[in-house]
């Protein structure tokens, strides 16, 4: 899908602070993109957040430190990470790499639909 790149050779070590997000705010528009009850491979999902975020090739390319994913794909990881942990998505019946949003995900989006943090989890 698109031509997004998330991991380039020409990233940048940045601190956290950098990136304009925090963590609590990925999980909303991770459980929104699943919300259609499909089945979402993680690039897509990956591109379909970048573009929500309106973020910057420099934002993508931001990383901790050079061995290390970037800072948006670490903060995509940790979201989809704790939303499995909390039952609000599950694996995609494919050969993985895909999720699916549960009833729970859904009840989330329902009272939380912009803001979701962990402990709406």
């Amino acid at each position: 899908m698109g031509d997004f790149r998330y991991d380039s050779p020409m990233s940048t070590d940045a601190q956290e602070t950098d990136f304009p997000y925090p963590f609590p705010a990925f999980l909303s528009p991770v459980l929104l993109v699943l919300a259609d009850g499909q089945e979402h491979g993680v690039e897509e999902i990956r591109e379909r957040v970048a573009r929500e975020f309106a973020l910057t090739p420099e934002q993508l390319r931001l990383r901790r430190r050079v061995a290390f994913p970037t800072v948006f794909v670490n903060k995509v990881a940790l979201a989809l990470n704790r939303l499995v942990f909390h039952r609000a998505i599950g694996p995609g019946s494919g050969s993985g790499g895909s999720y699916r949003i549960t009833s729970r995900g859904l009840d989330i989006l329902k009272r939380r639909p912009t803001s979701a943090r962990e402990r709406d989890l």
